[in-house]
């Protein structure tokens, strides 16, 4: 079983969000499954996350250490939304750029 951590960046592999990039902002294990609430700051925000199994997400190995910080000090949920959108929109922005050298 994959440890997934708070903060870090990870796609949904089923259900109608296939595809849809999250943070990580809590996990739990019930039943020994390990479960994700997973949120990005726009249509599933911090204050009402996505649960999901593990099984169902691709980790990206990447962890937004100011999201985690957040995460384990208790931030306001409204800044923290703010944050998430910001950092996945880096990240997609990032990746985009590096296909694109990939081409070249």
């Amino acid at each position: 079983m994959d440890l997934l951590e708070l903060g870090q960046v990870v796609f949904s592999k089923r259900g109608r969000d296939r595809g849809t990039a999250y943070v990580v902002v809590g996990t739990f294990v019930e039943s020994g499954k390990q479960y994700a609430y997973l949120a990005d700051g726009d249509r599933r925000t911090a204050e009402k996350p996505k649960k999901k199994k593990s099984v169902h997400i691709q980790p990206v190995n990447l962890v937004l250490p100011l999201i985690r910080d957040y995460l384990e000090n208790s931030g306001d949920a409204g800044v923290l939304n703010a944050h998430l959108r910001k950092a996945l929109k880096k990240y997609a922005r990032e990746v985009s750029e590096s296909k694109e050298n990939e081409v070249v």
